[in-house]
């Protein structure tokens, strides 16, 4: 029980941490929105761009962070593509 002069303490849930980064869901659901913002506001017909456009995203993101770690520590780095890797 805590002091009667003493407040309790705030207790903050996972979702409202700000050091959490968003939720995947969230992510989806804020692109299908800024999907559906540029087919209602340009009149375009909507294009989907396929099952593997997250994937190659996520892969050039990790990439990059990568080459960024790398930088700090010193080092050059130069990336090219290796047609066998998956």
């Amino acid at each position: 029980m805590p002091h009667p002069r003493q407040l309790p303490s705030r207790q903050v849930l996972p979702s409202q941490s700000p050091a959490r980064p968003q939720p995947r869901g969230d992510a989806i659901a804020h692109k299908i929105l800024i999907a559906a913002y540029h087919v209602l506001s340009t009149g375009a017909d909507y294009r989907d761009l396929g099952d593997g456009y997250l994937v190659h995203l996520d892969k050039t993101k990790v990439a990059n962070q990568l080459v960024r770690r790398l930088n700090r520590l010193g080092y050059e780095v130069t990336l090219t593509e290796n047609d066998t890797a998956a």
